[in-house]
This record gives structure tokens, C-alpha cells and sequence, in this order.
């Protein structure tokens, strides 16, 4: 075989002129390269089922779901003599009567409320935030329901008991504090 580029005489089979340098075609009978096929992007990929909401946002907002539901459940009650009166917040917050007294409403009361609707809207936020939103939101309610029983209770003594809507606003604010917790060590 010849250098087809300088003439000079090289051993068949070669790929370049030893003199020139040339690069020679390839021969004839070589069989082409073999080409693997692309692979597939979806065909080795595991199909993963994911939900949009993992389990424990649906616990932080059904938490604050219960902090809202207990705005209309009764809290505290008052009784002497024999006779007792339950008031949830929201009595607490427009008025009503207690054992035949007209009770004016207290604005401030209205904070039960805010703080469960505030809980909700903090553990909707997306990923990480929406867990610390439900460990703020849980400090929050379990902050506020502290002062505000000091107080209730410290103003009415033995005269006033705890009720169901307190109950529900403390599980609310533990489980809130505890699911943001929670979620927030498995990201």
C-alpha cells in the first residue's frame, strides 16, 4: 500500500503515513463501529408515588384546624353556689349573659381566633417554612392560652374550671409545635 498524499510505501492497514502523516482511509473491509443505543430516560427510572401534601402537613393543618374549631367551643366556666356557666371565646369576644348578668364583649378575645387562622395560613406555606410556621404558630397558641389562663383563672380563683375548648386548644398547639418539629428533622 502507498501514501496516496507523499507516495511512500506503508504496511497495509495502517491509519497514517509514518513519513507524512496523512491519515489514511479506512479499509474496505473493516466493519463499521458498533453504536450502542441511547438509553431511555424513562425507561430505567422507578415510578415513585408522591402526594402533593405529605402526612404531616395534613397533621399541622388539621392542628390548626382544631385551634379554629375551638374559637366556638366552650373554655372556661363559672360557677358558685350550685350554678355554673360555660363561655367560649367567641362569647367571650360579642357577649352574653351569665347567670343573669350581661357580660360585655371583650375585643381581645378575638386573639383565640386570629391565632388559630394564623396557624393555618403559617403551615400552608410551602416546604421548610410551612414547619417552622407550625412550630411558631404551636409556641404561639400554647404562649397565649398560658397568659390567658393566668389570668382567667387568677381573676376568678376556684370560681372558674378549665373546659374542652382550652383541652383542644393546648392539643393544637402541641401537635402543631411537635409535627413542625418533626418534619423539619426528616427534610
Amino acid at each position: 500500500m502507498f501514501c496516496p498524499k507523499c507516495g511512500t510505501q506503508i504496511p497495509d492497514g495502517s491509519k497514517f503515513c509514518p513519513k507524512c502523516g496523512n491519515q489514511l482511509a479506512a479499509p474496505a473491509s473493516a466493519p463499521p463501529p458498533a453504536t450502542q443505543p441511547a438509553p431511555s430516560p424513562y425507561a430505567a427510572t422507578p415510578v415513585k408515588a408522591t402526594s402533593n401534601m405529605d402526612a404531616l402537613k395534613v397533621g399541622r393543618i388539621v392542628a390548626a384546624a382544631a385551634a379554629i374549631v375551638a374559637f366556638f367551643l366552650p373554655i372556661v366556666s363559672f360557677g358558685a353556689f350550685g350554678i355554673s356557666a360555660s363561655m367560649s371565646p367567641l362569647q367571650m369576644a360579642t357577649g352574653t349573659s351569665v347567670m343573669g348578668f350581661d357580660m360585655d364583649g371583650q375585643a381581645e378575645n378575638f386573639l383565640f381566633l386570629v391565632i388559630g387562622v394564623a396557624s393555618l395560613v403559617l403551615v400552608l406555606l410551602p416546604g421548610r417554612a410551612g414547619s417552622i410556621g407550625g412550630i411558631v404558630a404551636g409556641v404561639l397558641t400554647i404562649g397565649f392560652l398560658l397568659l390567658w389562663q393566668n389570668q382567667a383563672i387568677g381573676d376568678a380563683g376556684s370560681y372558674a374550671t378549665l373546659e374542652i375548648g382550652f383541652y383542644l386548644y393546648v392539643f393544637a398547639g402541641i401537635a402543631l409545635a411537635a409535627l413542625g418539629i418533626v418534619s423539619l428533622v426528616k427534610k
